[in-house]
């Protein structure tokens, strides 16, 4: 049996920690191994995963110094072993057939990326996360096909636990997450994602993301950072895309997409208007809204960010 590594980083989640290992020790598929990442966690984690790791041998508990996200994933990616990876939040939980489901399409089709779906909770609630409505279920792809096609259809989805990867794709391309940013995720997983020549998605809810919480590893108060890092992000996707090998439809798409989630940065959240005149690029955006509709959206920016923002939260 090929073995799956699942890959777990950990920063003060001692009220949700245990859900999420009971969910990957109840898993159907047994050759896996969980490596558990502790970023320094100040609270009982720890505590509570070396209880676990007593009790079952597939656990394998690491302790480091304060890293943050990037830094402890690829900590984790370095010391995986399976010939297949999957990222969980500490926070998060999963399905109990989850690697058994998603292993068996990798080896089926020989994939190297297979793409599920996820539910919020929030409010004790479950909440559709990801609209499996519009992407082709169960066809075969190349990764920059995949990513062109989601963009058109404004459903990518760059959170990595939405994903079960082959490690040979990662390691063979040297790809690793960028350290010391937040939405690390917008970075890599497009990355990864062009990298690949064998990607699926299958209509099949397996993850269970909890809604943001005080204190973890992807909580951030610093608004500036998040949105700069999202900026910078951008412009460095701007660079991948356009020395990437694609068609001349497939770099419009996937330009035009860097437009639009680029607006959607400058109004994610307020910042002083002084730190925001200095970070927004605004020859960025002009220069990559390729489409008529991001064009329009676009002019109601320059117009009103206040307006934009409104019409925004009404579709």
């Amino acid at each position: 049996m090929e073995r799956v590594s699942i890959i777990v980083p950990i920063y003060n989640v001692e009220k949700y920690i245990e859900r999420c290992i009971k969910s990957l020790i109840s898993q159907t598929y047994r050759d896996i191994e969980i490596l558990l990442i502790n970023d320094g966690s100040p609270d009982d984690s720890k505590t509570i995963c070396e209880r676990y790791e007593k009790i079952d041998k597939r656990i394998k508990l690491y302790n480091k110094e304060n890293g943050g996200l990037s830094d402890t994933r690829n900590y984790g990616l370095k010391r995986a072993k399976g010939e297949y990876i999957l990222f969980v939040d500490s926070d998060d939980y999963i399905e109990s057939n989850t690697v058994e489901v998603l292993i068996s399409e990798m080896k089926k089709d020989n994939l190297d990326i297979v793409a599920g779906n996820a539910v919020l909770e929030a409010d004790g609630e479950d909440k559709k996360y990801l609209d499996i409505t519009k992407h082709d279920k169960n066809k075969v792809t190349n990764g920059l096909e995949y990513y062109v096609s989601s963009n058109e259809a404004d459903f990518f989805q760059a959170s990595v636990w939405i994903y079960m990867y082959k490690r040979e794709l990662i390691l063979e391309n040297n790809l690793f997450f960028e350290k010391g940013i937040l939405h690390e995720d917008e970075e890599w997983t497009p990355r990864v994602m062009i990298n690949a020549k064998r990607v699926k998605y299958i209509n099949f809810i397996f993850y269970h993301y909890t809604a943001s919480r005080e204190n973890s590893i992807m909580n951030s108060k610093d608004k500036t950072k998040n949105m700069v890092d999202l900026f910078n992000t951008y412009k460095k996707l701007e660079k991948i895309f356009n020395e990437t090998e694609a068609s001349r439809e497939q770099h419009k798409e996937m330009n035009d997409y860097l437009c639009r989630v680029y607006i959607n940065a400058c109004v994610l959240e307020p910042v002083n208007q002084k730190v925001y005149k200095e970070n927004v690029d605004y020859k960025f955006i002009l220069r990559n809204a390729k489409k008529t509709k991001t064009k329009i959206k676009l002019l109601i920016f320059l117009i009103s960010k206040k307006l934009y923002r409104k019409l925004k939260s009404m579709y």
